[in-house]
């Protein structure tokens, strides 16, 4: 019997040193990229980001997207020679949405009007980040009109 224990406590002991000689898979290596957390209650406007926020299909897009539902106002001279150009400036939030949505520079005739109209019937945009976190930010957009 005495054999019999010496035996059970070799194989404990070669188990017990196997088990410790182990690594631990579930420990956080020092190595490892670590992703912070988003911070709820941030509600800072960034206009420096890592990643500026886009449309969702990118500005090509958005911008056909803008040509196809702009309508010209009735009062709008369509023999103008030069392009007009209207800006806006907006907040992009977290889930992508708009706020704060202000006309900067509008050449008349509705057209600033309208280009308000068609953004906030836009889809949500992807937002910026800062530090690998999404952030608001500030972003201020070009539309230019042509006459013709």
């Amino acid at each position: 019997m005495n054999k019999s224990k010496s035996i059970v406590s070799t194989l404990l002991l070669f188990v017990s040193l196997f088990l410790f000689s182990c690594k631990d898979t579930t420990s956080t290596s020092t190595n490892s990229i670590v992703v912070p957390k988003q911070e709820t209650d941030d509600t800072t406007v960034y206009s420096e980001v890592d990643k500026i926020a886009s449309p969702a299909l990118g500005l090509s897009a958005f911008y056909s997207n803008i040509s196809l539902n702009f309508v010209y106002p009735e009062d709008f001279d369509h023999k103008l020679k030069d392009d007009l150009r209207v800006y806006i400036s907006f907040i992009v939030e977290k889930d992508g949405s708009f706020s704060d949505v202000k006309l900067l520079r509008d050449p008349g005739y509705g057209l600033g009007q309208e280009a308000l109209r068609v953004l906030n019937e836009s889809e949500n945009w992807i937002p910026a980040t800062k530090n690998v976190v999404v952030v608001r930010s500030q972003y201020t957009l070009p539309i230019t009109i042509k006459p013709s």
